[in-house]
């Protein structure tokens, strides 16, 4: 599962709740699911995608990373009360 939405000057998709079945995971449904949202956002007209993960987890990390996403300086916290942080990843999109 993953949702997206686009910002209303239609320049950024925010891509959040990405999650795959663990009997699914490195079957390329996660793949799909991205390039799902990055398409939309691209045949939308968006030039930028962004998104939040928690840094602990390091298998998401490298997967956003591995499809074109850069780390930025934002971080917050998961949710108040939690000591999980959350990190603002960006990508430029190419038409």
């Amino acid at each position: 599962m993953a949702f997206a939405r686009i910002d209303e000057e239609f320049t950024t998709v925010y891509i959040g709740a990405m999650w795959v079945s663990p009997h699914a995971r490195r079957l390329g449904v996660g793949d799909a699911l991205l390039a799902g949202a990055l398409d939309w956002g691209r045949a939308s007209g968006t030039n930028r995608a962004e998104l939040w993960v928690t840094e602990a987890n390091a298998a998401a990390v490298g997967f956003y990373e591995s499809h074109g996403f850069q780390p930025t300086d934002d971080t917050d916290v998961l949710r108040h009360g939690s000591d999980l942080v959350v990190r603002k990843l960006v990508q430029r999109l190419v038409p």
